[in-house]
């Protein structure tokens, strides 16, 4: 019994695999493609579950007929023997009994077996699940069609919200085989975030090459392109409502002048597409269009101070709103026509106010006189303004209520907010972590939500404001406009030595005893130099504190004897110039890094015979006043505190100037309240990614740098373990 077992299983074994291999070369052995195999095995199944069904089928049949044949003998049965009973007599009629007692017994059980109710419920039930099976193999080979399901959707060529809808068009197929000629499969509309679907576009503002330029993205297209562009600074871009002009300020004249580009402009040529709208010696900068698009608000320097000037475009007629002895800065037209924000230090910090052009009265907003708010942006209807503002070391996005004086609410880390043309989204620019790009971003507001990249975009960047209306088509087609500055701002060359080390270079024209660079940075350093005086008007480098410092001298008390000067890549300039009657150099404290640490930004002034307008532009940041110290307890223990009132006259920013050419400032110490010689607020360095090591090994020899070298860890002899 084992054996036949044995055998049987076997037998089946072999049976299944040579099924198997039957099926691997009818499926797979003809390099068919996917969708053709598919379709092979379930034109297999469905054939298999035919012959199942036909086989119940005629089973079902045959038992039938046996069960007809034997109802039909059974009553044809009872006649016959009943007219053999009358004729046949008695012998007759018992052998008829006999016979009819038999075929009675075999049709009763008979109609027992064929008429159990538990096996013609289980034959319904295997005729209903044969039927349903079939429906299901039809309706997946109906699904599975390709002819019929691959139906082409239009193309969407669009921009701004449209650019999210992907080409679905039908992909060719290769003859014969079945597979789509590409590898990806057929793209699907993807849905537009609801912050994103009014599209437009966004221009910003990037610093390169020592000088501004507007740059704008179309929504939904991540490819930033440079739109305006000039051998000076281009900066502070505002759409008008209307979409079709975009005002900016401009250098490009000799002077701080407003212009605005024009949408419906032809062409590509910049000089085309931008005209001017302001014609004078004053600063003019920030400007904003009010409701109609006839006139524009901006800040003006007029009679010694900084105040917010409005003017019909046609130049017609031009009306100062502000006349504080306050700076009064960064002005914005409110959507409704009747209200304008700006900034102004008029009760001593720097705070967000309004100006109503019914009633002609100011009222402050914002109200916080620990955070200093700047560029304001009001919603597009009119509601709630947008500003960034310095705190805990990080600049955020705040929002606040325009009919409800008082601090605004965080949005976000980030800077220089807009608002989406509908009002869903607010936008903003922060710089990654990294320090070397930036992205703008958009969060819905009201409705919650995290915030989308919209693109990424230089490092830096800022200003950023947001119109429903694509970028004309000729300007996006080609790639944007040159970079007016072709030439690098400089070039290091080096001055082949010995041992690979690098020499050092005299600085010319200059009061320091050591008036030397290394070789690495003093061409960044000539370069610098020479672009400040043409920014001032005047080589304020001339008279710097320090160069280069022996590897022998000491620093000053609580400063580090491994000190930036020693390797020959710093400078110090004049901190005497915090003196005189106005000083040479303004600082302002920035304290712009989350772990604590007090940075300074230096302003430099124009020289005074060159206070025109045409160098330079007004303060807006209130400066550091050290000479303070002896006024007061709390002003000793602080270290200073802000000055009184913003200087007037023109200036330009030292520390932007220097990082454009690659000197850093350095970070104050963190006892700079109590140690004057821990401000480091006139020092500057280029380290170019050199520890301060590896900047002294530059220009020495390890064996001179004695106990600079860090002591070699002793190393346990392995043969002693």
């Amino acid at each position: 019994m084992l054996l036949r077992a044995y055998r049987l299983t076997d037998r089946i074994g072999m049976l299944l695999l040579k099924g198997a291999d039957f099926l691997h070369e009818w499926l797979l052995g003809s390099g068919e493609s996917l969708l053709v195999i598919v379709r092979r095995v379930l034109g297999a199944l469905f054939s298999v579950v035919i012959a199942v069904f036909a086989a119940i089928f005629g089973v079902l049949w045959w038992l039938l007929r046996g069960i007809y044949r034997l109802v039909i003998r059974l009553f044809g049965g009872a006649g016959y023997v009943a007219r053999r009973v009358g004729v046949g007599g008695k012998q007759g009629a018992r052998q008829v009994t006999t016979v009819m007692a038999r075929r009675a017994a075999r049709a009763e059980v008979d109609v027992i077996v064929t008429e159990d109710p538990l096996k013609i419920q289980n034959r319904r039930l295997s005729f209903l699940v044969l039927v349903l099976g079939a429906v299901a193999v039809i309706a997946i080979l109906f699904a599975t069609d390709q002819s019929r399901t691959v139906t082409p959707v239009a193309s969407v060529a669009g921009v701004g919200a449209d650019a999210f809808i992907l080409d679905a068009t039908s992909i060719p197929t290769q003859e014969g085989l079945g597979l789509a000629s590409i590898a990806t499969p057929i793209p699907t509309a993807t849905t537009v975030p609801e912050v994103l679907q009014v599209g437009g576009s966004i221009a910003f503002t990037v610093r390169e090459r020592a000088q501004t330029d507007i740059w704008a993205v179309e929504v939904g297209t991540r490819n930033p392109i440079r739109l305006i562009s000039s051998a000076t600074d281009d900066r502070d871009p505002m759409w008008n409502l209307q979409g079709n002009r975009m005002a900016f300020a401009s250098h490009r004249d000799g002077n701080w002048e407003l212009y605005f580009y024009d949408m419906d402009a032809p062409g590509t040529d910049p000089s085309a597409n931008v005209q001017r709208l302001t014609y004078d010696l004053a600063f003019q900068a920030r400007p904003s269009w009010s409701d109609d698009g006839q006139w524009v608000v901006s800040e003006s320097y007029q009679e010694g101070n900084l105040d917010i000037v409005a003017r019909r475009i046609d130049g017609t007629s031009v009306i100062r709103l502000t006349t504080d002895p306050a700076p009064d800065f960064s002005p914005v037209w409110s959507p409704t026509g009747r209200q304008i924000a700006f900034v102004s230090w008029r009760e001593g910090n720097q705070d967000i106010y309004l100006f109503d052009l019914d009633t002609q009265e100011t009222r402050n907003l914002s109200q916080t006189p620990e955070i200093d708010e700047d560029y304001p942006a009001w919603s597009p209807d009119g509601n709630l303004i947008a500003y960034s503002a310095w705190e805990q070391g990080r600049e955020q996005v705040y929002v606040i209520d325009a009919d409800s004086p008082g601090a605004g609410h965080v949005v976000s880390i980030g800077r220089t907010p807009t608002w989406s043309p509908d009002g869903l989204g607010l936008a903003y620019i922060a710089d990654s972590i990294d320090g070397n790009r930036a992205f703008i971003y958009v969060v819905p507001y009201g409705t919650g939500g995290a915030p989308l990249i919209i693109s990424e975009v230089p490092f830096g960047a800022s200003h950023p404001t947001w119109v429903d209306r694509a970028l004309p088509p000729a300007i996006v087609n080609a790639g944007g406009v040159d970079l007016a500055v072709t030439e690098p701002l400089y070039e290091e060359r080096i001055q082949p030595r010995s041992l690979d080390l690098v020499g050092l270079q005299s600085i010319p024209n200059t009061q320091v005893q050591n008036d030397y660079l290394s070789d690495a940075v003093n061409d960044s350093f000539n370069a610098f130099r020479e672009r400040l005086a043409e920014e001032t008007g005047w080589d304020f480098l001339a008279q710097m504190d320090e160069l280069f410092w022996d590897i022998n001298r000491l620093g000053e008390p609580g400063v580090d004897n491994r000190n930036w000067h020693k390797t020959g890549r710093a400078f110090s300039i004049d901190s005497n110039a915090l003196l005189g009657f106005p000083p040479e150099i303004e600082v302002v404290r920035e304290d712009s890094d989350p772990s604590g640490q007090t940075y300074w930004r230096v302003f430099l002034r124009v020289d005074d015979d060159l206070q025109s307008g045409q160098l330079g532009e007004p303060l807006r940041r209130m400066p550091w006043d050290f000479l303070s110290l002896g006024q007061d307890i709390e002003t000793y223990n602080q270290g200073g505190r802000l000055r009184s009132e913003v200087p007037s006259g023109y200036y330009v920013d030292f520390t932007q100037i220097a990082a454009d050419y690659g000197w850093e400032r350095v970070a104050a110490g963190s006892n700079w309240r109590a140690n004057a010689n821990t401000r480091f607020f006139w020092m500057f360095y280029k380290p170019d990614g050199l520890s301060w090591l590896d900047a002294m090994l530059e220009i020495y020899e390890p064996a001179q740098l004695g106990g600079y070298l860090p002591t070699p860890t002793p190393m346990a002899d392995s043969q002693e373990s």
